[in-house]
């Protein structure tokens, strides 16, 4: 593939503005087999890269996952098949021996700022590349300096396709030079949580155990929610006298005094105990949350009031229980503010309103409403992941290395 002019002009002004090479002797050694290089222009994608190689993987496919950002992510990858690495400097020479040595049979680009000195040295026409194009993206072309004319759309014609998100980003790929028949619609691209898994025996017993009685379910709260916890349910009965709460936790031993205190009439899962008609809290642990949510139709996310969420609201909103959760998001802001926006979660401020969000989801047809707006945000990625998954394939497959 011939480099444009403007490319080049590019290219001739930073020749020589950077030292030696500084990071290249830091790299390990390329692994054998495929490379997929992904490229997570903002943090938060770093762990949709993660889902997209666990779906890969699952298919029987051996990779090796190259995850690059701006500065080194720290993610959690299968050890021996993950390499996290900060992208060098694009004014470096660098830049081309990081092409080089890596030698990806895939590059998928989610935003940041294209690199041209990085991206001129990936012509190789066997390395299929992917933009992935959102609204939230900076400029496409992180310059350093000045931009001659042309260079984006030289760069932009370096990719096979862009994946965008509306309408809008489509024509913006289009006025900055990518071909119209690149362009592919689709959903963003995010982390998409495992599914818990359940046992449906367990779920036929614990459903005809329930019978008619409304539930809600209460995960992984923190030492200090529980009290809030039992408030709501209280207050909650008064308008729903049979309604029966399941506290998954971390430690049921913990929980359980505080149960007991207040007189609540508890069955404890690991004794093998199933709730009766008096029974007004099924205790369990964490490791069975895949019935929980299942049979749960509202779910509040501990660790929202009082510390840190340890569970994904993505996982409750998956499997069709409305979300309730407090102020506090931890490391999952982005999953609670896509829920809110989509009218799919019930946000409190304290603790003493938790009662609220449960009353308000009593209504059949409103928990629902809240739980199919929820659904549809949670798995609106899946589409994505899995068209990309079958692009790697073929990619991969057809690379000839």
């Amino acid at each position: 593939m011939a480099r444009p002019l403007s490319l080049r002009a590019l290219l001739a002004l930073r020749r020589g503005t950077s030292g030696a090479p500084a990071n290249s002797v830091t790299w390990p050694q390329r692994p054998s087999g495929p490379v997929i290089w992904f490229h997570a222009g903002q943090n938060d994608l770093a762990a949709a890269g993660l889902s997209l190689m666990a779906e890969f993987r699952a298919e029987g496919e051996a990779a090796t996952l190259l995850l690059t950002s701006n500065v080194r992510a720290q993610v959690a990858g299968d050890a021996g098949r993950t390499i996290t690495l900060a992208l060098p400097d694009d004014r470096s020479e660098d830049a081309a021996l990081f092409a080089r040595h890596w030698r990806p049979d895939v590059l998928i680009w989610t935003g940041g700022g294209l690199r041209p000195r990085l991206l001129d040295h990936c012509r190789d026409p066997r390395l299929t590349k992917i933009l992935i194009d959102s609204p939230g993206d900076p400029p496409l072309v992180d310059a350093g300096g000045p931009l001659l004319p042309g260079v984006t759309r030289a760069l932009l014609d370096l990719f096979d396709e862009a994946l965008c998100t509306n309408d809008e980003r489509a024509a913006f790929l289009v006025r900055s030079g990518l071909p119209q028949d690149r362009i592919r619609r689709m959903n963003p691209l995010q982390q998409i949580p495992p599914v818990p898994p359940f046992i449906e025996s367990d779920r036929q017993d614990m459903a005809r155990a329930l019978g008619t009685r409304p539930v809600w379910l209460c995960v992984d709260p923190s030492e200090a929610e529980i009290a809030h916890v039992i408030a709501a349910h209280r207050q909650a009965v008064r308008r729903a006298h049979r309604l029966l709460l399941i506290i998954a936790a971390a430690d049921p031993d913990a929980v359980l005094p505080a149960l007991r205190e207040d007189g609540l009439d508890v069955a404890q899962r690991k004794a093998g105990e199933e709730p009766t008609f008096n029974t007004d809290v099924l205790l369990a642990d964490l490791g069975e949350l895949g019935l929980w949510y299942r049979l749960a139709p509202m779910t509040f996310v501990g660790g929202t009031l009082d510390g840190q969420p340890g569970r994904d609201p993505f996982e409750a909103a998956a499997l069709g229980s409305a979300v309730i959760h407090g102020p506090s998001e931890g490391g999952f802001g982005e999953r609670f503010h896509a829920l809110h926006l989509a009218g799919a979660s019930y946000q409190i401020d304290r603790g003493e309103q938790l009662w609220l969000g449960v009353v308000g989801l009593l209504s059949a047809d409103r928990a629902a409403q809240f739980a199919h707006a929820g659904w549809d945000v949670a798995t609106r990625g899946a589409e994505t992941l899995s068209y990309l998954t079958e692009r790697l394939r073929e990619a991969v497959d057809g690379s000839g290395r």
